[in-house]
């Protein structure tokens, strides 16, 4: 049985590993994601049928629907092949994680994100849904789903240089 001490300790590496996740995805750091992964983690999407069903149509569906991807490397190959000519800026808050062994823990996280791509800007709301594994020490993401509950749509014109 862990300590009162350990849990928190362990609750606040893992606060630290999911800040690192929004900024090394915000800054295209690949390999710096790479090695927050477990190499057998597994990101998707359970709600994108029902957000596909609500949005059909108004948008381009098929660029913001996200299979289960299982493996690091393939994950790390998705996102950064979906954010290639796209900025991002992630937020979690209020975390909720349970630590379930000295070993493993979970955790949900608020999410808000903004993805700005040429034409278009996407703005999400809703959590994050994760699973972690620490191994030789270290803390890594085992599982993440996202949960969007609400997400807006902007169309994007260009002026020269200008985004309006």
């Amino acid at each position: 049985m862990l300590s009162p001490i350990d849990k928190l300790l362990a609750v606040e590496e893992i606060k630290k590993l999911k800040a690192r996740y929004f900024r090394v995805i915000d800054s295209h750091d690949w390999v710096a994601f790479r090695g927050i992964l477990a190499d057998d983690a597994v990101f998707g999407s359970p709600n994108d049928a029902e957000a596909e069903k609500k949005w059909k149509g108004t948008i381009p569906w098929s660029h913001w629907t996200t299979p289960h991807i299982t493996g690091a490397d393939a994950i790390v190959a998705w996102i950064s092949a979906g954010l290639a000519n796209g900025t991002s800026v992630h937020r979690g808050f209020n975390a909720e994680i349970e630590v379930l062994t000295a070993d493993t823990a979970r955790g949900i996280w608020g999410l808000e994100d903004i993805l700005r791509f040429p034409g278009m800007e996407v703005h999400g709301y809703g959590h994050y849904r994760d699973t972690y594994v620490r191994s030789d020490g270290v803390w890594r993401i085992k599982s993440f789903e996202v949960l969007r509950k609400s997400v807006e749509f902007r169309y994007l014109q260009t002026t020269g240089d200008a985004v309006v």
